[in-house]
């Protein structure tokens, strides 16, 4: 990635974080569980909101003044305040070299995705981590508490991710996870749809065992649909970065297009159920700015619902 890429990608992180301390998001900002507020929900001392009682909920939270007058079960949630770092897990593999469904390379995603999320944590003083990996290989790298400390970080795991990389295996990064690191941890697991199509049936029972001792949110990356015609930045020609096959041009029909377009959807409702299910908070995303306007609207809705 150039160089002067990389200055407008990180000013442009930098407005983003100015923008998110307007007031109408001004308790929003703390991504992190820790002493700032959080998107996400625990156990502290801090009042934070009144919600509707979900399965799962502690019930020792109910408000029973409220569930009266609601006539429906309502709980109080408090903003946790134990203090939290981050681990950004990334996928390596080869297949990070491929597009996403606006044409955007997938590993560029991945670096914007990780830049913010370590911009906003390190600047409310929580670590950041990051460990990446693939069929082969597991590169763990120590929290630290600058940005400036982050980003040599995230440009070693791009100097690797090339179309020479090993084959992805995400599901062999997670379950690392869950052999080295015992202590409470927000992991920010970033991954790509096709990683879920092949490796769902090991990943989801990873992740739902994660969540019973850590925090997630999971950012998966579109898949483009290599038989549609319009698919971006093909040039005519589209080529399978695993095999380093070229798809032949007559497989892209309307028909072959619409059928890979209903599988392509299938599993992307399929991943949202699973982690809808777990509880577990999502956004899946084409690219770096539908990446910026969906974790935007999440932190803004969460704010917006307080004053309802």
């Amino acid at each position: 990635m150039s160089q002067s890429h990389n200055s407008s990608q990180f000013q442009r992180i930098k407005a983003w974080s100015k923008f998110l301390r307007l007031p109408i998001a001004k308790r929003t900002v703390g991504i992190l569980e820790g002493v700032h507020p959080s998107i996400f929900k625990g156990q502290g001392q801090d009042f934070d909101d009144l919600h509707i009682y979900q399965p799962g909920d502690d019930i020792r939270n109910i408000d029973w003044k409220s569930s009266a007058k609601q006539t429906i079960p309502v709980i109080k949630r408090f903003r946790a305040d134990s203090n939290t770092n981050l681990a950004l897990i990334l996928d390596s593999g080869c297949q990070m070299q491929s597009r996403s469904s606006n044409g955007e390379k997938k590993i560029e995603i991945i670096e914007a995705v990780c830049e913010v999320f370590a911009y906003l944590s390190t600047s409310r003083g929580d670590a950041v981590g990051v460990v990446a990996g693939d069929s082969e290989r597991i590169m763990n790298e120590r929290f630290r508490l600058r940005y400036g400390g982050v980003k040599p970080v995230l440009k070693k795991v791009e100097s690797i991710t090339s179309t020479r990389a090993p084959k992805s295996s995400y599901s062999r990064v997670l379950a690392y996870l869950t052999q080295f690191f015992i202590k409470r941890t927000f992991f920010v697991l970033v991954f790509d749809e096709s990683a879920y199509r092949r490796e769902k049936e090991v990943m989801i029972p990873i992740i739902r065992r994660l969540k019973e001792c850590h925090d997630l949110f999971v950012v998966s990356i579109r898949d483009v649909n290599p038989f549609a015609n319009d698919a971006p930045n093909m040039l005519g020609k589209v080529i399978d970065i695993e095999t380093e096959n070229f798809v032949p041009a007559y497989f892209r029909r309307p028909r072959v297009a619409k059928l890979a377009k209903k599988s392509i959807k299938s599993n992307r409702d399929k991943l949202n159920r699973d982690l809808k299910g777990m509880r577990v908070a999502h956004i899946n995303v084409d690219g770096t700015t539908d990446f910026f306007t969906k974790l935007s609207k999440i932190l803004a809705r969460r704010e917006v619902a307080k004053y309802r």
